[in-house]
């Protein structure tokens, strides 16, 4: 994969730009029923099944795994490549909890919309930080940092988490949940000393 960028921000702008519907049928009462793939963002909240959201999970950390490679070819200030080491540790331990769950269970994880559309998201906005300037960079990278993971939390807590059943995958997407709160906090650090 050479295009490079933050899963965060790719996984909620694919979320927040979504507002597809798909039928489903309750198999017990022989209704067939609409649910919402939309997002908070058009007034409704995506639904996904544990797989799909298991997908999002390994795509987000696929993506935010090569961006954090760019930053560490590209980051002239030392907090920045840090910042990128530490989103690279974290998203490599993420990634193979992930996959090991889902092995563990013999699931399969799901195509989504959501995932669909953030690898082509993921494509648009990786071209966009690439274009920055090496003097820039540290600088746009921090502030898409900040800005992706404030609405990662709020995917999570909106979407994600509202739909998981599996207890396992709940309280992976909680420990993530707690791992987004941390990055935000340490990126907002960092974004105030390079304003």
């Amino acid at each position: 994969m050479k295009k490079y960028f933050f899963p965060v921000a790719v996984m909620v702008f694919a979320a927040t730009a979504l507002a597809q519907t798909s039928t489903s049928t309750d198999t017990t009462s022989t209704k067939t029923t609409t649910k919402s793939t939309g997002t908070a963002a058009t007034g409704t909240i995506a639904t996904l099944n544990d797989n799909q959201i298991a997908g999002v999970l390994i795509t987000i950390n696929d993506v935010e795994l090569e961006a954090s490679k760019l930053a560490l070819r590209r980051a002239r200030l030392p907090e920045v490549k840090e910042f990128a080491r530490k989103m690279s540790d974290d998203h490599k331990g993420s990634l193979m909890d992930t996959k090991k769950m889902y092995r563990s269970y013999d699931k399969s994880t799901a195509r989504s919309d959501v995932g669909v559309t953030l690898n082509s998201e993921a494509k648009d906005l990786s071209r966009e930080l690439t274009k920055s300037t090496r003097d820039g960079f540290d600088k746009t990278y921090i502030d898409q940092q900040v800005i992706l993971h404030e609405k990662a939390l709020a995917t999570l807590n909106e979407t994600l988490i509202p739909n998981v059943t599996d207890e396992v995958l709940k309280t992976h997407l909680e420990k993530t949940r707690t791992a987004v709160t941390e990055h935000l906090n340490d990126a907002r650090s960092i974004q105030s000393k390079i304003q």
